[in-house]
């Protein structure tokens, strides 16, 4: 691109065409106040603030809506540029009210800081009227637009950056203000509070509601998040070994600022009252608080005597995906060496070992092949099996992104109409389970495309013809009455995905819990290889450090039924759960706890006191992520760092500490005495995580790509079945009940549930049923219901709504917790799904 020459302030600078002159200032460090500007955001030069001077023609422009040109002389400091600034900057203090030292923005506050740096106290104009009131009832952000001053930047973040069209412009005049459709309170327009508008604002039009704490954070601290897989860097606000707040970082200037209602909003749970403060032993049936030592001792003591009385193979770990990348080396190498065990086990929530398998048989690697980002370049996304504006809204951020700024076209594969099903070009609605026919049917009508044959990469020619010769009696017309998708719309899907240069696939956890969930992942990681190099493949994981997990040898090759099996069966008779409460968290949680009672000894390390650390004979208070040091991995392969903000809640510790602390009272010492140690030593033994200690090393938020996966193994391709087998329904359990993740939990809620704010926007159970089957059962909105399967029961409320297809209900999994209605599995429909009929509960 040319490079342009230009001065400001008798300063020569260059910069590239089409920058403007805000944009090269500033990245020569000369400042320009604005109101309006962001550089996430497409300028619009609202607020006059950034008037600069053109010498050569003697007028004033907007510096962040004119680009540069050779020869130009800017000042940004004239005298004339000043006086213009003031009278910009009085005339908003005039409409603004007085009210600075009890506005929640205080000394955050841009209108503020300006004024002071101009010199502009009190107005000598009158006071002009400004639109005031607003009615909020939702719990995370508040509106006082009688300080708004018009920038519109939560409008442009809104449409630009989360792109959900919940606020624009009403009115005129005096009367203008940011408002939502009917002018009525945000919890009834489509915002899903992401709180991006809330960072953008430059005033206290829009503020946090409720802070656990008032005031200003007196310390901000880089880190990650550590509730979904997305990775979103933070700063957490910090007062009084208090977490105060969350921003977003910018780790990645290609990765806007926006985070989502769990990440902005969700910290409340870090300090909240019923946190573990100390340890507990169970003593005559109940749990006393006890000391550190007396804890470890008893801890130690526990396992040894199994370990010695029972053998190899006796003790058990269980942890859930949100312990950072040490803790998951260290508790690998502490079952091995400590233990001697290889009961290992990662609760990821799902089937792993169908992704694993699946991914690592095809691709040769597991997780995505490049970054969420190229989402937003995609020309065509195929979406299959997935939900990212509850799971990982912010890969649905770069998905709407796409489809607003390079209309990119969406193909949605999903039972279920989703939230980006209103963006999708096309949606193709499968009965459940009936996945891999599509799919089978898919590929089939892709080798049939001139245009994608001639693509193929050449070193797969022999699989390309076996596949051919399999699926060439593959009965397309059956594939209407099998899977409820017409041939015309699965071959107009093909052609869709056949004529785009960049395709990205995107698959999650409906394909994997499916009961051959591993063939599904096969067959789209072969669509996605055959395809071309440029195309993006990614499996969205729900849980912070799923990969990361993976990566340190928690490989999940054991699951939940054959760890509770083994329990019953008198194999495990020892079991720590470290950062988990399965109770809760897993499928057919009620055989786990009889599992549990089989156990000699139950040790919990957690932050609450959950359901299964109830039942624990040894409860060991941990730190959470703001507590402690160390790394996540993100779903897209992005090492990133985790920073303590604050000091451990109470007598927590971190849990890679307690691992050590309890290995050396097994006799059985690991070699490190912090988490940098255990970085170091990750950079030395995982390939893949060579040079990680930058990370660490840095005090700035910096992230470590993992290689990309090309550069790894070599591939395969995966030759489907020509006919698969589809599963026979159950005429005694009619309706197949779907789980699924909500917005403003994850999943069932381990860590959410305990955000006041998180759990406050949705606090009863309710189930989803179609229209047509709540008239045939006489049911009407909110009527209570029992849902009945082969293995429980469960009572809900009724949501009566058109998003879920006849013969299909869906239930959050937040309100499946203690449910004994699913089972750990259902052998014809996996993990996500189980067959059930309903009575209706009279009143």
């Amino acid at each position: 691109m040319k490079e342009i020459t230009l001065t400001i302030n008798g300063q020569q600078v260059n910069g590239k065409a089409g920058d403007s002159i805000i944009d090269v200032a500033q990245a020569h460090g000369i400042p320009i106040p604005t109101l309006c500007h962001d550089p996430c955001l497409i300028p619009v030069g609202a607020c006059r603030v950034c008037l600069v001077e053109d010498e050569k023609r003697g007028t004033l422009t907007a510096s962040c809506v004119t680009p540069i040109a050779s020869g130009m002389a800017i000042r940004t400091d004239s005298e004339k540029v000043l006086e213009a600034r003031k009278v910009v900057v009085k005339l908003m203090i005039a409409s603004h009210p007085e009210s600075c030292i009890l506005c929640e923005k205080g000394n955050r506050c841009t209108l503020r800081q300006i004024a002071a740096d101009l010199g502009v106290g009190i107005v000598e104009y009158y006071d002009m009227p400004s639109f005031t009131g607003s009615q909020e009832l939702n719990p995370f952000i508040r509106r006082d637009l009688s300080k708004c001053i018009l920038c519109a930047k939560c409008i442009r973040a809104d449409h630009e950056l989360v792109v959900e069209g919940a606020i624009d412009y009403m009115d005129r005049g005096f009367d203008a203000r940011p408002a939502t459709l009917t002018d009525g309170p945000l919890e009834i327009s489509e915002c899903t509070f992401c709180g991006t508008c809330v960072e953008m604002c430059p005033t206290g039009a829009l503020f946090e509601r409720d802070k656990p704490l008032r005031g200003t954070a007196t310390n901000r601290v880089p880190t990650t998040c550590s509730f979904c897989g997305c990775g979103c860097s933070l700063w957490l606000g910090v007062a009084h070994n208090n977490v105060v707040g969350v921003q977003p970082a910018v780790s990645d200037p290609k990765r806007p600022a926006a985070l989502c209602a769990k990440g902005h909003y969700g910290y409340d749970y870090i300090n909240h009252p019923d946190r573990l403060r100390t340890p507990l032993i169970r003593k005559d049936g109940e749990l006393a608080e006890v000391s550190w030592d007396e804890a470890l001792q008893a801890a130690g003591q526990a396992l040894d005597s199994i370990k010695k009385k029972k053998g190899k193979g006796s003790l058990a770990l269980l942890t859930g995906p949100h312990c950072t990348n040490e803790e998951a080396y260290v508790m690998r190498h502490f079952a091995s060496h400590a233990l001697n065990t290889d009961h290992v086990l990662c609760n990821t929530g799902m089937d792993i070992s169908n992704l694993t398998e699946g991914m690592e048989e095809t691709l040769g690697f597991v997780g995505a092949n490049t970054s969420l980002e190229n989402l937003e370049t995609a020309e065509t996304i195929l979406l299959i099996g997935a939900n990212p504006t509850e799971t990982a809204p912010v890969a649905g951020y770069g998905i709407k992104r796409g489809i607003r700024n390079r209309q990119a076209k969406l193909i949605i594969i999903d039972p279920l109409e989703i939230k980006l099903t209103k963006h999708a070009a096309l949606w193709l609605q499968p009965f459940i389970n009936t996945d891999e026919f599509v799919l089978t049917g898919f590929l089939k009508l892709l080798l049939e495309n001139d245009r994608f044959k001639k693509a193929l990469p050449d070193q797969y020619t022999k699989e390309v013809k076996e596949i051919e010769k399999r699926l060439n009696n593959f009965p397309l017309d059956k594939l209407q009455t099998t899977t409820g998708v017409s041939p015309d719309t699965l071959r107009q899907a093909a052609e869709t995905f056949c004529t785009a240069e960049k395709r990205a696939v995107v698959f999650g956890n409906g394909i994997i819990q499916q009961p051959r969930g591993k063939h599904l992942v096969k067959i789209i990681s072969t669509i996605a290889q055959l395809a071309n190099k440029q195309t993006t493949l990614i499996p969205l994981l729900k849980q912070s450090n799923t990969l990361g997990c993976l990566h340190m040898g928690l490989t999940n090759r054991e699951t939940p039924e054959e760890l509770t099996a083994k329990i019953m069966q008198g194999t495990i008779k020892g079991l720590w759960i470290i950062g988990d409460d399965p109770l809760e968290s897993m499928t057919g949680g009620k055989e786990f706890e009889k599992a549990l009672d089989k156990l000699e000894v139950l040790i919990v390390s957690d932050h609450f006191l959950n359901s299964t650390a109830g039942r624990a004979h040894i409860v060991l208070p941990s730190a959470t992520f703001a507590e402690k040091a160390g790394t996540l991995t993100s779903l897209d392969g992005r090492v990133q760092p985790v920073r303590p903000a604050i000091g451990c809640v109470g007598q927590s510790r971190p849990d890679w500490l307690i691992i050590l602390q309890i290995a050396e009272q097994l006799g059985a010492p690991l070699k490190f005495t912090s988490a940098q140690e255990i970085t170091e030593e990750i950079n030395k033994r995982v390939p893949l995580y060579a040079g990680i200690t930058s990370v660490l090393d840095s005090a700035e938020y910096i992230c470590h790509y993992l290689p990309l996966p090309s550069s790894r193994k070599k591939t395969s391709v995966y030759i489907p079945d020509g006919n698969p087998e589809m599963p026979p329904p159950d005429k005694k359990y009619p309706y197949k009940a779907m789980t699924g993740s909500i917005l403003f939990q994850l999943g069932r809620g381990y860590q959410t549930k305990h955000s006041r704010k998180l759990d406050g926007i949705v606090d009863e159970a309710y189930v989803e049923i179609n229209p047509a089957d709540a008239r045939q059962l006489g049911i009407q909105q909110k009527d209570a219901i029992k849902l009945i399967s082969a293995s429980g029961e469960a009572t809900t409320k009724v949501c009566i709504t058109d998003r879920v297809p006849s013969g299909v209900l869906f239930l959050p999994l937040p309100f499946t917790t203690g449910s004994t209605l699913l089972p750990m599995t259902d052998p014809g429909l996996g993990r996500k799904t189980c067959q059930v009929k309903i009575e209706r509960i009279t009143p």
